[in-house]
């Protein structure tokens, strides 16, 4: 599992990337949050195969979720959508 930090101007986000951590998502969110909610961006293929799951998981991080799902494809995958 590797952790990062994505930086802006104004934002620091971290970033999770490894393999089979849906089971330890509701303790990483919790050790690696600040607040109290969340907003996730996902595309409709992975909303489909994972989103439900996912937000069951999120939940038990007692952090407010909210998932946005954008279509699938590359020509979604810009800053204006």
């Amino acid at each position: 599992m590797a952790d990062i930090q994505v930086s802006g101007k104004t934002f620091r986000c971290p970033v999770v990337i490894g393999n089979k951590i849906e089971p330890k998502l509701a303790d990483l969110v919790r050790e690696r949050t600040v607040g109290n909610r969340l907003f996730i961006i996902a595309d409709a293929n992975f909303y489909a195969l994972h989103g439900e799951r996912l937000l069951k998981r999120l939940k038990q991080s007692a952090k407010n979720s909210d998932l946005f799902v954008l279509p699938s494809g590359e020509q979604f995958k810009n800053q204006q959508t």
